[in-house]
Formats: C-alpha cells, sequence, structure tokens
C-alpha cells in the first residue's frame, strides 16, 4: 500500500515539474532578429541581435536615435526571457545612431564621433567638431560611464580635418538634397526620413560638404534604421549604371602563394579586381609545401628584382588589366605554377 501511495506521488510531483515547461513553449512567442520585447513587469527594452541574442537600449535617448516610438516594442512573459540570453562578448547593448550624437567618458575630456559598426572616431579639436556638427556641438554631447563603454567595441582613425565621418547625414547651406556619407562618400536620401532621423541631420558648409567624392549610388531613407547593431545601410544602385561600377571592392589582398599555386584563406584565387579608379595591390606571402623550397617568382607579376624565398613576400601593385604568371624560383626556375588575372575597372 505504502508503494502505491508513493508512486502516486511521485506522478502527481512529476505532472507539476512538466507542467510549467509545457506552458512556456505554448506561450513564449518566436522573435526574430530585428524584433523589440520587453517584460510585462520591467520597463527596459530590448533588441533581439542576428544570433538570437538580447541587446539593452541603457537610455530612452539612444532607443529614439533608432525608432520613432515604441509600437514596435513586443511585449513578453518574463519565463520567456532565457530564449534570448544576454551575449558574453560586446556589443552588450545598443549605441546611439552613427551621426546622431557625440560622445565622451564621464572621467575624460576626449570626445568621440559615433561611426557604424559601433566605432568610434576621437574628434581632433573643437573646430573640427563645429565644422562637422555645427556651433552647438556641445550640446551633441553625453556622458557614457564605463559601464556601457565596452558596447563601442571599434576604433577607427582620429578625425583631424573637417571631412564628414561614415554615419553622418549632411546637407549643404541652401539645398534640399540630403546624402548620407557611407564608405567615404556621400550618398543622395530617397524617400523621407523618418523623425528619428531627420533631426540629425547636419548643415555644413560648402567646402565640408565638397570634400568627400558623390557616389552614383542612392540610400533608401527609411533603411537608415533597420540595423541598431552594426548600422549597416544598403546601398541603392539606379538600373542605369551597371552594378559592377558602383559595389565597392577590395583593392588590397594578401595573398599566400606555393608551389601550387596562389590561395586565400586556402581557397584557390584566379582573377582579382578593384573598385573603380583604384589600384590593385597585393602582397604575396611565400609558403613552401613542396620540392620548390627554393622560392617563387614574381616577375612576371610585376616584381622588381629575383624571387621571393619562403616565409618571404613582395607586393605589387596594378594599375591596369593584367595578366601574369607565378613560377618557381630555385632550384627550377621558370617553371608556370600559375597564372594570375587582374581587373582593374
Amino acid at each position: 500500500m505504502k508503494r502505491f501511495r508513493l508512486r502516486i506521488l511521485f506522478f502527481i510531483f512529476g505532472a507539476i515539474l512538466i507542467a510549467p515547461s509545457a506552458m512556456v513553449a505554448q506561450t513564449c512567442p518566436s522573435l526574430e532578429a530585428g524584433d523589440l520585447f520587453k517584460v510585462s513587469e520591467s520597463s527596459a527594452v530590448y533588441l533581439v541581435s542576428s544570433d538570437m541574442k538580447r541587446l539593452y537600449f541603457p537610455t530612452s535617448e539612444v532607443f529614439h536615435t533608432w525608432y520613432a516610438d515604441f509600437s514596435s516594442v513586443q511585449v513578453i512573459s518574463s519565463v520567456c526571457v532565457d530564449n534570448y540570453p544576454a551575449p558574453t562578448n560586446a556589443p552588450f547593448g545598443v549605441n546611439h545612431r552613427p551621426g546622431s550624437r557625440l560622445v565622451k567618458l564621464q572621467i575624460s575630456p576626449s570626445v568621440y564621433a559615433v561611426l557604424p559598426d559601433n566605432t568610434l572616431a576621437k574628434i581632433g579639436s573643437e573646430s573640427v567638431a563645429a565644422s562637422l556638427y555645427g556651433s552647438a556641438w556641445a550640446g551633441l554631447v553625453r556622458d557614457i560611464s564605463d559601464v556601457f563603454w565596452p558596447n563601442f567595441e571599434n576604433r577607427a582613425t582620429e578625425i583631424t580635418n573637417d571631412v564628414p565621418h561614415d554615419g553622418m547625414l549632411v546637407r549643404q547651406s541652401g539645398s534640399a538634397a540630403t546624402y548620407y556619407v557611407k564608405d567615404g562618400e556621400r550618398h543622395e536620401v530617397t524617400g523621407t526620413l523618418s523623425s528619428a532621423t531627420s533631426g540629425d541631420v547636419r548643415i555644413v558648409s560648402a567646402s565640408v560638404f565638397n570634400s568627400i567624392a558623390i557616389s552614383a549610388s542612392t540610400i533608401d531613407g527609411a533603411g537608415l534604421t533597420d540595423d541598431p547593431v552594426s548600422a549597416a545601410v544598403i546601398l541603392s544602385i539606379p538600373s542605369s549604371q551597371p552594378a559592377e561600377e558602383t559595389t565597392p571592392k577590395p583593392a588590397t589582398y594578401i595573398l599566400e602563394a606555393d608551389d601550387a599555386g596562389f590561395y586565400d584563406n586556402n581557397v584557390d584565387v584566379s582573377s582579382i579586381s578593384a573598385e573603380k579608379g583604384a589600384a590593385v595591390t597585393i602582397t604575396f606571402n611565400v609558403r613552401s609545401t613542396g620540392v620548390y623550397y627554393g622560392g617563387l617568382d614574381f616577375r612576371g607579376c610585376g616584381q622588381t628584382s629575383g624571387g621571393t624565398l619562403p616565409g618571404g613576400s613582395t607586393t605589387v601593385s596594378f594599375t591596369a588589366d593584367t595578366s601574369c604568371t607565378i613560377t618557381s624560383y630555385w632550384p627550377s626556375s621558370n617553371v608556370v605554377k600559375d597564372t594570375l588575372q587582374v581587373s582593374v575597372q
């Protein structure tokens, strides 16, 4: 009789333990990357990152540099929070939208501009700050506490010239056209800016405005707030222009080369191209994996003299379309091992 009662009690107790987990699975919504949520018992708002982690907004102001209001925030039960764990590496929270504010540590006078990809660039002087952000630039500076500073995980070169930085919205005085700065170029903004971004357009002088080249591609104003994690912006390429002429491509390559050919991260490379108007710079790092232990000869690809021994490197720049060959250097010289096609568009 005692055994029977024990079994009944165990069954009931087990059912109680199992029930909550089943209930959680039924009541928790399936959020996607980019969704906003809050817990019903709290006012804190979180963003779901691309790897399904939860990122906090440290202040309401930070939130409003990205979103006009809280209408897109979903309310979830506290039992669902574990489905979206906190990150173990920075960034742990969302930063101010690039170009919207200037930031500084509470314990330091240095002022930084906020760039895409959670990047900071130190402002070199007050005159530079005024040229880019206006005479009232000091009113845009926000003190950031030590606990939130690691969310700015990257650093860019100090801004010492009156040149708009990536992430800024700029407009020349007297003009209605607004431009977004990306990859060192200004891209005209199409469509309508949201209330979260329209107040952050910087009116700059003609010299500052013309200090960066204009791009043939445009940017949809509504897309400027699509990715608070990395602040990535999609470029729109006019149909009248070929994509290959306006899509940025790297101009510098570091390749490994051995007696079997060229490699980039262990993937064979047969051709390389660069953006329009840029030279292609290639650094060949030589390794030895076979009988041609005497090195490789890149004179067919522009090396000025001799060969490059294993462990060494050589750098060559191309300013025109080129087809060149790599050969063994010693002991079996002039044995063609690979051909590289270089296209400078």
